[in-house]
C-alpha cells in the first residue's frame, strides 16, 4: 500500500534500528534479558507482577498464570501506570507480539491500555496502539511491526489509564520478539527524508508491505519542534490486531534566497538601464539556479519579469525620463524556490528627443494686432521628458523705407511659452500682415520644430498720411494736391477723404471761416484738383485714408491760392495735364488683379479649396478654378478615365445618407466599386500611387458643445477620452444628443496599461443626476453588447442605450482581417433606430481606431448608395475635424482592405425565416453563366481567403518541429498557434494546433491533426493545458492511406509522458463512440484532474468530403453542444487526419447552430471566412459548404 501525506509546515526529522528474537512470559524461567523492564518514575502507580498459583484466595475474575496486572478498583480515575521494556534495535525484519487482558464483571471499561514507541531515547510521541472497554475474560494477542532500521534503537512503553468506573482489571503477558515478519499487520519500508522550500507542501509516501486488512487506517505522526529545530514524521497504521510503525523521517525546510544589496547601475539611456545584479551576498539557502530581474515604473503597479543569464543585464523598452524600481529574484531548486525580491535599485532613465513636432497650430481668434494661437496639448508622449521648454517663434516683414516703395525688413522673435498651456496670445503685431509662426519643442536631448504656419492679422484703421508727402500747386481759383499712401496702411485702402475750408482771405467780401466741404477719392487716386476757389484765400486742407475698419488719422496743411495773369494759368494747365496723364500711366493693372486674387484666397482660406478668379484683363480672357490644399499638402496627380466616372452606371437605391459629408476633390477622385480591387493593387505596388505618398493629412478639432450647467459655466465641454471625472459629462452628452448606440473599440486594459475607465455599472449606478441601469449583456467571440436604461432626475422619460464593445482589436497595429469588424459594424447599423441621435464612437484616445470605424461606416454607405468610394477625401475631411483620426499608414491601408472585403463579399447573412427560399435561389443555375450563386459565393470565399507565406509559419518550420507535423502542406500560422504550457524533456512547447473562434466564444476550438506516435503526450498536454472538455475525432483509425494511432486507453489507466489518462466510462451506438476520461498531469498534482468526453464519429468514411449520414452528424453536434453546456466554458479539441477540411466543417456547423439559436439567422460565408482567417485549409470544398446548408 502507498499513502501520501501532505503537510504545509516549516520542517526537520530522525530514524530507527534492529533486535534479536527472545520472549517474556513473566514466569520465573522467562528470558531475563528481554524482561529487563522497569516501572516509569513520572507515572502515578506501578504495574503489579501477579503469579496466581501462589495466591491462596484468587478471585474468579482473573485467569491463572504469571503476568503484569493493574486492578482499576485500587486507583483513582485518570491515574496512569507505565511499564517500559529495555531499548531494542532492529537488525533484521522482526515482530513484537504481546497479549492483553481487559475485563470487568459488570461490563464496564476498566481503563485504556496504550502502547507507545520511543525512538533513540526521545519523547514517547503519540500512541501507536490502544484498546479500551471490557474485552471479555480471555487474553487477546497483538502484533507490533516496528521499522526503525539499524542503528536506531526503540523502546516500547505500555501505559494503563484508569477509567471513571474504576472497576475491573488490565493485564499484560507474553511479550515475545519474533525473528520473522508480523502476520496480521504490515511492515513499513524506510521513510525517506524530504526537502522542501519554505511555504510549500511536503509529500511523504508511506509504503507498507504485508497482509494488512483493507480497513486498517494509515496515520501520520508529526512532531512539531520549536522554531529553528527539526520536525520528525513517521507513518503509523493500527487495527485491533496491532500496529505498524515506520522510522522517523526528517523534513528539511530551505529558505529561498534573496539578495542582500540592490543591483548596481552601470549605465543609463533614454530607453534602457544597464545593471549589475550584485548577487554575491544573499540571505537564505542556495544553490542559486536562476536569476531574474523584476522591474516597474515607480508610479505604476504593473511589473515585468525577465530571466537573466549573466551578471549584467540591459533592461530594454523603458520609457524616457521615468523612475524605475529594479529588484533581483533568485531561485533555488524545487517548487517555490523563488525568494522575495531583493532591495530595489531606484533609477531614472534619461530624456529622449521629442517624439515629433507639435501639431494642430491654429488661430482661434484673429485681431488686427494680436493672434490667439492654440495647438495640441503637450504631454509626455510628445516631450518624452518631464523637463522641457516650449517656444513660439514668429516672423513678419515690414516696409522699412516707408510706404509701398520702401525696402522690406523682417522682424523675428521667439517667445517662451508656459509648459502647461496650449494657448498663447501673440501681441503687438502689425495689422494686415502675414505672420509666419512655428512651435519649437525642446528638452535636454534635442529639439523639434513644427512646420511654419502663416496667419494674416485683421485690418485696422490706417495710419496717418505723412504731412511731408503732401505736395500742392496753388493757382488763383484752383489747387492741385498730391499725397502718398500712409506709411502704415494697416489694410486695403478703400478710399481717401479730402476736406477743405477757407480760413483767411485777402478779399474782404469773402466770409471766413467758410463752409467745410468734403470730397471722396478712389483708393488709387492720390491727387485732387480743387476748383472754384477764391484767389488770395488760405484754405485748411485735410486728407485721411480709410480701410474696412474705418478712417485713419488726418494730415493737415494750409494752402493759399495765387493772384496771377493768364500766362501763368496756361503754364500751370499744361503742367497739370502732363501730371494727370503720367499718373494714370503708372497705374499697375496686373497689381490690381493680383490684389484681388489674394483677397479672394484669404476669404476662402477656411475651406478645403480656394477659388482664384483671373481678371478679364488677362491675355487668355478666361476664368479658371484651382483646387488646392489650404495647408500646402502635396497634391497627388491622377488621371481619370471615362470608365471610372463617379456613378459608373451602377444602379441606385434609396439611402438614409443623402450625400457625402465632404467634398470630393478633382485631384483625388472617387473610385468606382468595380475598380476598387485594381485601385488598391496599384496603390500597393505603384510608386506614384503608393499609400505612403497619399497618407499626408492635416488635422483640426471639432467637438460637441454641451449645454452648460447653471453652477458651472465651463461644463459645456467634453472630450472623447474617458477618465473618471468625465463620466458624468459623457452620459450628459448621450442624453442631450439622444444617442442610442455607443461604439467602444478598446479594452479597459491593454498591455498592462489602463486605456479607458469603466464608465458603465455592473448593475445600477448614479452619475450626477443620471441613473444608468444595466438591463442585459450579450457576449460574442469578437464583441459584447450591453443594454442600459437611462433615467435623469426631473425628466419623466426613460431612454434605452446600447453599448457595442468590440474586443478583438489587437493591442498593437490593426486586426489581421476585417471580417469581425465588418460584422460588428453591420450589427451596430442594424440595431440603431432611424430616429436616434448620432452614434457615439470612442477608443482610448478618440482617434485611430475610432477614425477607422467612422471611415468604414461612411464609405460603406457611399459604396451602397453611389457605387463609388472616396477614402482619401473622407479621411482628409475627418482629420480636419479631429486630430489624428487616422494615426498610421497601417490603419489607412487597413481601411482600404476592409472596404474591399466588404464590397467583394457583400451581405451574406440570411434570416432563418427566409432561408429556405433564399437557398433554393442560390442553388439555381443561371442559363447564361452556367453557374449558381452559391458556387460564385464559394469562389469569392476562395479569393478573399488569405494565403500563408513561409514567414507566417516560421515556428512550424523550425528543424526541431518538423517531425511533429503530420504533413508539411498543412501548417498553422504563428499567430494562431496553441503553445503548450507544461514543459517536458527538451522544453519544446510546439504542437501542430491552432486556436479558432466560435460565434460566441473566442478561441473556443483547438484544431489539430490526428496525433503521431511522437506527439501523443503533447496531445494530452494540449488537452490539459487549455482545459478542453471535449475531443471530437472525425477520422477513422484504420485508414488505408494513413493508419492512425489509438491515443487513448481502452481500459484502466495509461501514462503518456507526464500525463495519465484514465477511462471512466464508455458508450457506443451506430454513429458515435463516447468515452469519458480523467486526465492528470503528475508533475502538477496540485492542479487536480480534468474530465474530458471523447466523441469518436464513425459515419465519415475515408475519401469522402461529407459525412455518410447528415442525420448522424447533426446528432453528433447536438451531443457535443449538450455536454459543453453541462461543462461550462471548456474548449473543444477537433481533429481529423490533417486538421483541415473535416475539422473546419464541424467548427463551422457549430458556429451556424449558435447563430440560429441566438440571432435567428444563418451566415455560412461568415463562419467559413472566420475560420479560414486563422487557418486557410478549413472547409476545403464546395461540397462541404453544401453540408452546412443542407443540415
Amino acid at each position: 500500500k502507498v499513502m501520501s501525506v501532505i503537510k504545509n509546515v516549516e520542517l526537520l526529522a530522525v530514524c530507527l534500528c534492529s533486535l534479536s528474537p527472545a520472549g517474556c512470559t513473566f514466569e520465573e524461567d522467562s528470558d531475563p534479558s528481554l524482561c529487563e523492564y522497569r516501572q516509569a518514575q513520572e507515572d502515578d502507580f506501578d504495574w503489579q507482577l501477579v503469579r496466581t498459583y501462589s495466591w491462596p484466595h484468587m478471585t474468579s475474575d482473573l485467569t491463572r498464570g504469571s503476568y503484569m496486572l493493574v486492578n482499576s478498583s485500587q486507583y483513582g480515575a485518570g491515574q496512569r501506570a507505565q511499564l517500559m521494556l529495555r531499548p531494542l534495535s532492529e537488525n533484521d525484519t522482526h515482530c513484537v507480539q504481546f497479549s492483553y487482558f481487559l475485563y470487568s464483571r459488570d461490563g464496564h471499561s476498566p481503563g485504556v491500555l496504550t502502547v507507545y514507541v520511543r525512538v533513540n531515547g526521545g519523547s514517547r510521541g503519540n500512541a501507536v496502539w490502544n484498546v479500551s472497554g471490557s474485552q471479555g475474560r480471555q487474553w487477546h494477542q497483538v502484533e507490533l511491526a516496528v521499522s526503525t532500521f539499524w542503528p536506531s534503537e526503540y523502546q516500547i512503553v505500555f501505559e494503563a489509564t484508569i477509567s471513571s468506573e474504576q472497576k475491573g482489571y488490565i493485564g499484560l503477558d507474553d511479550i515475545v520478539l519474533l525473528n520473522y515478519p508480523c502476520y496480521k499487520v504490515p511492515h513499513f519500508s524506510r521513510l525517506g527524508d524530504v526537502e522542501v522550500n519554505a511555504g510549500q507542501n511536503a509529500t511523504f509516501q508511506c509504503v507498507a508491505t504485508g497482509r494488512s486488512t483493507k480497513t486498517d487506517p494509515f496515520l501520520m505522526e508529526v512532531s512539531v519542534s520549536q522554531r529553528g529545530e527539526q520536525d520528525l514524521y513517521r507513518c503509523i497504521t493500527q487495527s485491533t490486531y496491532g500496529a505498524a510503525v515506520s522510522n522517523f523521517a526528517e523534513l528539511i525546510v530551505r529558505v529561498p534566497p534573496t539578495p542582500i544589496a540592490p543591483p548596481q547601475l552601470l549605465r543609463s539611456g533614454p530607453t534602457y538601464l544597464i545593471i549589475q545584479l550584485n548577487t554575491n551576498s544573499i540571505v537564505g539557502d542556495g544553490p542559486v539556479i536562476r536569476r531574474e530581474i523584476v522591474y516597474r515604473a515607480s508610479h505604476s503597479p504593473w511589473s515585468e519579469t525577465h530571466g537573466v543569464n549573466s551578471l549584467t543585464y540591459k533592461v530594454w523598452h523603458l520609457e524616457p525620463d521615468t523612475e524605475y524600481r529594479i529588484s533581483v529574484l533568485l531561485t533555488r531548486p524545487g517548487e517555490g524556490g523563488t525568494g522575495p525580491p531583493g532591495p530595489p535599485l531606484v533609477s531614472r532613465t534619461k530624456c529622449a528627443e521629442p517624439m515629433r513636432p507639435l501639431r494642430g497650430l491654429t488661430a482661434s481668434e484673429i485681431q488686427s494686432r494680436q493672434l490667439l494661437l492654440q495647438w495640441e496639448p503637450v504631454g509626455y508622449n510628445l516631450t518624452r521628458c518631464h523637463t522641457y521648454s516650449l517656444s513660439l517663434c514668429y516672423r513678419y516683414s515690414t516696409a522699412a523705407g516707408g510706404g509701398a516703395s520702401g525696402n522690406n525688413a523682417t522682424v523675428r522673435e521667439c517667445l517662451s511659452v508656459e509648459r502647461n498651456t496650449s494657448r498663447f496670445t501673440l501681441r503687438d503685431l502689425p495689422p494686415f500682415h502675414s505672420v509666419h509662426v512655428r512651435l519649437a519643442l525642446a528638452n535636454p536631448e534635442g529639439k523639434k520644430e513644427s512646420r511654419e504656419v502663416t496667419f494674416q492679422t485683421e485690418e485696422d484703421i490706417p495710419g496717418g498720411i505723412a504731412p511731408e508727402s503732401l505736395t500742392f500747386t496753388p493757382l488763383d481759383d484752383m489747387i492741385f494736391l498730391k499725397w502718398e499712401e500712409p506709411l502704415e496702411p494697416n489694410g486695403l485702402i478703400t478710399q481717401y477723404e479730402i476736406s477743405y475750408q477757407s480760413i483767411e482771405s485777402s478779399d474782404p467780401s469773402i466770409n471766413v471761416p467758410g463752409p467745410r466741404r468734403t470730397v471722396s477719392k478712389l483708393k488709387n487716386e492720390t491727387y485732387h484738383m480743387f476748383s472754384g476757389l477764391h484767389p488770395g484765400t488760405t484754405y485748411l486742407v485735410s486728407v485721411r485714408a480709410r480701410t474696412a475698419k474705418g478712417f485713419g488719422q488726418t494730415a493737415l496743411t494750409e494752402i493759399t491760392t495765387n493772384i496771377s495773369g493768364e500766362e501763368m494759368l496756361l503754364s500751370v494747365s499744361v503742367h497739370l495735364l502732363s501730371f494727370i496723364l503720367c499718373s494714370r500711366k503708372k497705374v499697375n493693372i496686373n497689381k490690381a488683379v493680383m490684389t484681388y486674387r489674394q483677397e479672394k484666397t484669404r476669404k476662402l482660406g477656411s475651406l478645403d479649396c480656394s477659388t482664384t478668379e483671373h481678371s478679364t484683363l488677362q491675355q487668355d480672357d478666361r476664368t479658371t478654378h484651382t483646387f488646392m490644399d489650404s495647408h500646402n499638402c502635396t497634391a497627388r496627380s491622377n488621371t481619370v478615365n471615362e470608365s471610372s466616372s463617379l456613378l459608373g452606371g451602377s444602379p441606385r437605391r434609396h439611402c438614409r445618407r443623402k450625400s457625402s459629408p465632404y467634398h470630393t476633390g478633382q485631384l483625388h477622385p472617387a473610385v468606382r466599386v468595380a475598380d476598387l480591387l485594381q485601385h488598391i493593387n496599384q496603390m500597393k505596388t505603384g510608386e506614384g500611387y503608393g499609400f505612403k505618398q497619399e497618407y499626408e493629412v492635416r488635422l483640426y478639432r471639432h467637438r460637441v458643445k454641451m449645454h452648460s450647467l447653471l453652477a458651472d459655466p465651463n461644463s459645456d465641454y467634453v472630450n472623447a477620452n474617458y477618465i473618471d471625472d468625465m463620466i458624468y459629462d459623457f452620459w450628459r452628452m448621450v442624453w442631450q444628443e439622444n444617442c442610442y448606440s455607443i461604439v467602444m473599440i478598446t479594452k479597459l486594459v491593454e498591455v498592462g496599461r489602463m486605456k479607458c475607465c469603466k464608465y458603465w455599472p455592473d448593475d445600477s449606478e448614479l452619475y450626477g443626476d443620471i441613473k444608468i441601469t444595466l438591463l442585459k449583456t450579450e457576449t460574442l467571440a469578437e464583441y459584447t453588447v450591453r443594454t442600459f436604461a437611462m433615467e435623469r432626475r426631473g425628466y419623466p422619460a426613460k431612454h434605452e442605450v446600447c453599448q457595442f464593445h468590440f474586443t478583438n482589436w489587437p493591442e498593437h497595429g490593426v486586426p489581421y482581417h476585417a471580417t469581425g469588424l465588418l460584422a460588428f459594424l453591420r450589427r451596430v447599423k442594424a440595431s440603431t433606430p432611424p430616429d436616434a441621435g448620432p452614434v457615439v464612437v470612442h477608443c482610448s484616445m478618440g482617434a485611430g481606431r475610432t477614425g477607422c470605424y467612422i471611415v468604414l461606416d461612411v464609405m460603406l454607405d457611399m459604396a451602397e448608395c453611389e457605387g463609388v468610394v472616396d477614402i482619401y477625401n473622407c479621411v482628409k475631411t475627418l482629420c480636419s475635424r479631429r486630430i489624428n483620426m487616422i494615426q498610421t499608414e497601417e490603419q489607412y491601408i487597413f481601411i482600404h482592405d476592409a472596404i474591399l472585403e466588404a464590397c467583394l463579399c457583400g451581405e451574406t447573412a440570411i434570416p432563418i425565416s427566409e432561408f429556405e427560399l433564399t437557398y433554393k435561389d442560390m442553388l439555381s443555375v443561371d442559363s447564361q453563366t452556367n453557374t449558381s450563386q452559391l458556387r460564385e459565393e464559394f469562389q469569392t470565399l476562395n479569393s478573399v481567403t488569405p494565403h500563408l507565406d513561409v514567414e507566417e509559419c516560421s515556428v512550424s518550420l523550425l528543424p526541431r518541429n518538423r517531425e511533429k507535423n503530420r504533413s508539411m502542406d498543412v501548417l498553422p500560422p504563428d499567430r494562431a498557434l496553441a503553445f503548450l504550457v507544461s514543459t517536458e524533456g527538451d522544453g519544446n512547447n510546439y504542437i501542430n494546433a491552432a486556436l479558432m473562434d466560435s460565434f460566441l466564444q473566442p478561441a473556443a476550438f483547438v484544431v489539430t491533426p490526428h496525433p503521431l506516435p511522437t506527439t501523443t503526450a503533447d496531445f494530452w498536454r494540449l488537452v490539459f493545458d487549455y482545459s478542453c472538455t471535449s475531443i471530437i475525432m472525425l477520422n477513422q483509425l484504420n485508414q488505408s492511406n494513413s493508419p492512425c494511432l489509438q491515443y487513448w486507453p481502452e481500459t484502466g489507466m495509461q501514462q503518456f509522458g507526464p500525463m495519465t489518462v484514465e477511462l471512466l466510462s464508455r458508450s457506443t451506438d451506430d454513429n458515435v463512440v463516447t468515452r469519458l476520461f480523467r486526465v492528470t498531469n503528475i508533475t502538477r498534482l496540485q492542479e487536480g484532474h480534468l474530465v474530458v468526453r471523447h466523441f469518436q464519429f464513425l459515419r465519415w468514411s475515408a475519401y469522402r468530403e461529407i459525412p455518410d449520414s447528415k442525420k448522424a452528424f447533426l446528432n453528433l453536434l447536438a451531443q457535443v453542444q449538450k455536454w459543453q453546456r453541462e461543462c461550462g466554458d471548456g474548449r473543444t479539441v477537433v481533429h481529423c487526419l490533417n486538421g483541415g477540411g473535416r475539422s473546419g466543417t464541424f467548427c463551422a456547423c457549430t458556429m451556424i447552430m449558435e447563430m440560429v439559436h441566438h440571432h435567428n439567422m444563418v451566415d455560412v460565408f461568415y463562419a467559413v471566412k472566420t475560420l479560414r482567417n486563422s487557418k486557410p485549409n478549413m472547409v476545403e470544398s464546395m461540397v462541404s459548404v453544401l453540408t452546412f446548408v443542407n443540415n
